[in-house]
């Protein structure tokens, strides 16, 4: 019984893990996206305008989709293949919008 407890406890930390690390490929292929999309492919799924998707991430403040920066490329914060970076922090510091974009494996003890 000991050894089904553990063994579950892993499972359930590697797959914990592998959820929070997976790439933007990977979350999408799901929904048949391949390759990497244009800014118009992005915008098409995910609010139909820069403007409307602004108003879908209204409450997260800072807003990072209605920034004093404008329309930003997709890809200026969200990476296709690897770990997604926050523009903003370039110049500012929100660690937890940074942490809301881009979440580290919960580490179960």
């Amino acid at each position: 019984m000991k050894k089904l407890i553990t063994f579950a406890l892993i499972a359930l930390f590697a797959a914990t893990a592998g959820a929070a690390t997976q790439t933007l490929a990977q979350k999408h292929a799901k929904a048949g996206v391949r390759g990497n999309p244009t800014q118009e492919q992005c915008i098409a799924c995910h609010g139909g305008s820069y403007e409307a998707l602004a108003k879908q991430t209204a409450n997260v403040k800072p807003n990072p989709h209605g920034s004093h920066m404008g329309p930003v490329q997709c890809d200026a914060c969200h990476n296709w293949k690897g770990r997604s970076n926050l523009m903003c922090n370039d110049c500012h510091s929100f660690p937890k919008l940074q942490q809301k974009l881009r979440p580290q494996p919960k580490v179960i003890q």
